[in-house]
């Protein structure tokens, strides 16, 4: 597994270095330091260079790596790093040169307690703090370090609240990319469930949603939900739960118990793919080129949700050749500019309601360049947004039952939703739409001397953009034999002969 961990600063100096199997020197960073730091060559996030293998991270100005020597799981090592970078911040507040320099013998300790032998062990803040204690210890405190290592619970005794309330948080974040032609090319969902427990005593919870083989294990759990008008089914690709679910209950009858820790924490993180993944927003775009150094853009996007939610901070990057001068832009929604340093026309909306689209059209104009260059490669369209109260992947929260056998509260519990566009680490949004190939002028027509307009965007909805109880709809003229009788009639009682 992990031979040893090294912190870099951006000189490629070791700060700290922590040595866990011995088959490797600190010779080794010379070569991380030349090849990666001095070159700036950071793209790729492993390094292999003789015999050593690297897998790094950088957080602020330290770069945080990890040396093997064998064939290691790397998103196995990745998520072990990630995870420390989250255990020094909940004792520091942020991770830089200074921090590590200063907080040394403590970063020692948690190395040590975290990695025995170069394989992760319990990498979770919240106990790692009842036992590795900043300031004066608190002696007459005893915790059982058995309990907490197995995961059987988590919580001292003698809680107690004035009111028991439980929140759930179901945050889901989409990525997307779809074809010029509106075609979903990849989907996929990566959500969690984050609980803020503060219930008093000893509880057992049973946490349950719109599982399909939860619900063809327990029928009166499914005809509940169905006479509630919750119909819809889900599969997940695969899941990963607390320390403190019992995963043999889970197994035999795909029922989620737990005694929950008391705070924040994340029950379970799941994933779901392909094409059972619902896609929040349309996107249309239609390019025209009219000469080498004009074009015009059309972009529409158009909401999926339900009428009663409410999209936020809905972002639409609109990318641009790096040649261009200036955009005449003109929306109808919202604001929109041409930013020089993105490469991109920047449209934002600050509330977008479902069922609702919106246009923009945009003239760009070019600088004229003599020597030729590569051709613009055409990034695809990247969407950022919040939407609360709608979940990507269909998941509905059922029940979540609250059992105290000293007690016996009742708890309140609360549910929320939110779904926003998934964005890697540099900030950049997964949900994304390909631009469709240039277009060329339409021409005008012989007979007429007036320019031809450009062809209009497709439609992004079949639904009416208000609620249908606001429309009045002509209805469609019937096909009947007596219809031109009729007509005649009208026509003598009002005196004009009919056309």
């Amino acid at each position: 597994m992990i031979s040893a961990l090294l912190f870099l600063n951006e000189k490629g100096d070791i700060i700290l270095a922590r040595n866990y199997r011995g088959d490797v020197s600190r010779a080794v960073a010379e070569a991380f330091r030349t090849q990666i730091i001095v070159k700036k060559d950071t793209k790729m996030p492993v390094a292999n260079f003789g015999s050593a293998t690297f897998l790094y991270i950088r957080e602020q100005n330290v770069f945080f790596a990890a040396v093997t020597r064998t064939n290691v799981n790397c998103a196995l090592v990745f998520e072990a790093l990630y995870r420390l970078c989250d255990v020094f911040k909940s004792y520091f507040g942020s991770l830089d040169e200074a921090t590590v320099r200063n907080n040394f013998v403590l970063l020692y300790e948690l190395l040590d307690e975290t990695i025995d032998f170069g394989y992760p062990q319990m990498i979770t803040p919240d106990v790692l703090k009842t036992y590795i204690l900043q300031g004066k210890p608190e002696l007459e405190k005893k915790r059982d370090v058995t309990v907490h290592a197995t995961g059987a619970s988590t919580r001292p005794e003698g809680i107690l609240y004035p009111r028991n309330q439980l929140f759930i948080d179901v945050i889901e974040q989409v990525s997307l990319l779809v074809s010029g032609k509106n075609t979903v090319l990849s989907a996929e969902v990566n959500g969690q469930v984050q609980l803020k427990v503060m219930l008093s005593g000893d509880p057992e919870c049973i946490f349950g949603f719109n599982d399909k083989l939860f619900l063809d294990n327990h029928r009166q759990v499914a005809a509940d939900a169905a006479r509630k008008g919750k119909r819809d089914t889900l599969e997940l690709d695969d899941v990963r739960f607390h320390q403190c679910v019992k995963l043999g209950r889970f197994g035999a009858d795909r029922t989620i118990a737990f005694v929950p820790p008391d705070g924040e924490f994340t029950l379970m993180r799941y994933r779901l793919t392909d094409k059972v993944v619902r896609t929040p927003f349309r996107v249309v775009p239609v390019v025209i080129e009219h000469t080498r150094t004009r074009f015009d853009v059309r972009v529409g996007i158009g909401a999926t949700f339900p009428e009663s939610i409410l999209a936020t901070q809905v972002v639409v990057k609109i990318p641009v050749p790096p040649n261009a001068a200036r955009a005449k832009i003109n929306c109808i929604a919202g604001s929109a500019r041409y930013e020089p340093e993105q490469h991109a026309i920047m449209w934002r909306i600050r509330n977008f309601a479902g069922r609702t689209s919106f246009t923009l059209t945009a003239q760009v104009q070019l600088l004229a360049t003599v020597v030729e260059g590569k051709p613009w490669s055409k990034p695809p369209i990247a969407l950022q947004f919040i939407i609360p109260m709608y979940t990507g992947s269909g998941l509905e929260v059922l029940f979540m039952n609250v059992t105290e056998s000293k007690m016996h509260y009742v708890a309140e519990r609360f549910v929320r939703y939110i779904t926003r566009a998934a964005t890697t680490r540099s900030g950049t949004p997964t949900l994304r739409a390909l631009c469709p190939p240039l277009v060329p002028p339409p021409r005008a027509s012989s007979s007429s001397s007036a320019p031809a307009s450009p062809p209009p965007c497709p439609l992004l909805l079949r639904e009416p953009l208000l609620p249908r109880a606001h429309l009045t709809l002509p209805q469609p003229a019937r096909s009947c034999f007596w219809g031109p009788a009729f007509s005649l009639f009208l026509s003598f009682l009002v005196g004009r002969t009919p056309c």
